[in-house]
Formats: C-alpha cells, structure tokens, sequence
C-alpha cells in the first residue's frame, strides 16, 4: 500500500469509531429492520384452497373457492375476482390470452376475524353457479381467482393468485370446517 491509500484508510476507519457515525448506521440498520417486519411480516396472511368443491344447491351445481384469514389480525376489504382465462394462437407468433369474469353469488367481504375466531368466521366461500368443469375440460382454459386483503393493523394489502388447470381440481363435496382447506 502507497502513503495516500493509507492515509485514505485511516481516515475512514477514524470516521467509522466516531459514535455519531455508530449512531446513524445503528439507526439505519433499525429503521430498515422496521421497514422489513411492517411491510412483510405485517401484511394479511391468508390461504387459497387449491382444489375447488362441487355441491348441489338450489337444484342446481355450485362451485366454491374457500379462503382462511391465516393472520393474528382482522382482514378488511376482501375481494376475490374469478376468471375464465383461455389461450389462442396470435398471428404471426405468440398466444392471446381472453379473460371472461364468472359471476360470484358474493365477490366483497367487508371483514374478516382473525384466526383464533372461535366460530370459524375467519374462513369464507366464494361461489359460482357457472360451470367451471366444462371450463377446465377445454384443455386451452383454466380458472384462476384473485384474492386482495387489507391488513387490520396496518392498512397494507396483499394479493395472491390461485390458477386451476383441470377438471380434476374440482372436487364432490364442502369444505371442512375452519382452517381446513380440504373437501369432504
């Protein structure tokens, strides 16, 4: 090492035992943990069932899409779009892709408990009288939900996608009770 180069190190590493400079990466480095737990860790926690339940009601096929609120905080502002998504050829190269919305019986939940709800209101159906089978059984279509929640403690939302590809996702039965994503 050359005098200058020395003189330049000596100089930062003086500067780095400086108690006000401690501070300000001390302060840095707390502010950006903060950042981490508030924009992660504090944004709704919530599950997509990945299979869809088939039941009869009201004489007719009705298919259902459970969500559970996984959070120790309320949800607020629920709401779940479902699509049909078909794929076709694009000229000259490439492939189109048409969404078509499925009527849901109830598309916005204004609230949701938190998961130690002792009546199970942390989980909730959204449900179609279409046909989504006949959808899924056209192998260039698929179903996919969107899901968005906001955050009872902050505000933040969060958004998840849940995409199914084949009839065999969709399941003869309800769902179980509570935090249970499975079909009975």
């Amino acid at each position: 090492m050359n005098n200058t180069t020395a003189d330049t190190l000596s100089t930062f590493l003086s500067l780095v035992n400086s108690p006000w400079i401690q501070g300000l990466i001390i302060e840095i480095l707390g502010g950006i943990i903060f950042l981490f737990v508030i924009l992660v860790l504090l944004r709704p926690s919530f599950e997509i069932s990945p299979e869809i339940a088939k039941y009869e009601e009201r004489n007719r096929s009705c298919y259902a899409i459970k969500i559970v609120n996984k959070s120790i905080f309320q949800a607020f502002d629920i709401y779940a779009q479902v699509s049909s998504l078909s794929y076709s050829p694009a000229q000259p190269s490439g492939t189109n892709k048409t969404l078509q919305p499925v009527a849901l019986t109830l598309s916005n939940i204004p609230h949701l408990p938190n998961r130690f709800n002792k009546e199970n209101d942390h989980a909730v159906w959204f449900r179609t009288f279409e046909d989504i089978e006949t959808i899924l059984n056209d192998p260039n279509a698929c179903i996919q939900i969107k899901v968005t929640m906001k955050h009872g403690l902050t505000g933040l939302s969060r958004i998840k996608f849940v995409t199914y590809t084949a009839s065999s996702l969709v399941k003869s039965g309800r769902f179980e009770s509570g935090n249970s994503l499975k079909i009975c």
